[in-house]
């Protein structure tokens, strides 16, 4: 078999785009489900929570294109991801400022706007280091698939072992 060669810089930055996808990964993990913890523990009602958990799919169907043209007018597509990563987190972290529904809201949608820019410029940027050897996208996508589900079940099973009523960083709503 023909064994393909990608220069050193494309490895390099092939690396470098595969550890800031991993660390996208977990906080969109973590997060998700620190959102929902958050809704039920502060007495979310279920068409409340439902319309929290539907707010990242609708950034998702419109920012991506916005970032991607910035990352493609910028040619600066990694450090766009690092930047969104660190405004959504940032974002994220407004979930400690109040617990009411529309403040969850506000937060959700605004690390939702940011966090979708990661997967569709990450991806940009793996094809366009890739060059001539587009073939190996598949299956580099193929372990960031596996990858996710690994993520996704290993903190359903961490969850498992310690209850997220263990977790005190949450904030709770308190009634009055």
């Amino acid at each position: 078999a023909e064994r393909r060669v990608v220069n050193t810089r494309s490895q390099v930055l092939l690396w470098g785009a595969q550890r800031i996808s991993a660390m996208v990964l977990a906080v969109c993990v973590i997060v998700h489900l620190i959102t929902i913890i958050l809704a039920v523990r502060n007495g979310l009602s279920a068409a409340e929570i439902g319309t929290v958990m539907a707010l990242p799919p609708v950034t998702r169907a419109v920012a991506p294109y916005l970032w991607g043209w910035l990352a493609d007018a910028a040619e600066r597509r990694l450090g766009l991801v690092r930047a969104t990563a660190l405004a959504g987190l940032a974002c994220w972290l407004g979930l400690f400022a109040s617990a009411t529904f529309l403040w969850i809201c506000a937060v959700v949608l605004a690390a939702g706007f940011f966090l979708s820019a990661a997967l569709p410029v990450v991806e940009a940027a793996t094809l366009t280091h890739l060059g001539e050897h587009t073939g190996r996208y598949g299956t580099i996508r193929l372990w960031g698939s596996i990858g996710y589900i690994v993520a996704v079940v290993g903190v359903g099973y961490a969850l498992d072992l310690f209850p997220a009523a263990g977790i005190r960083f949450i904030p709770v709503r308190h009634e009055q």
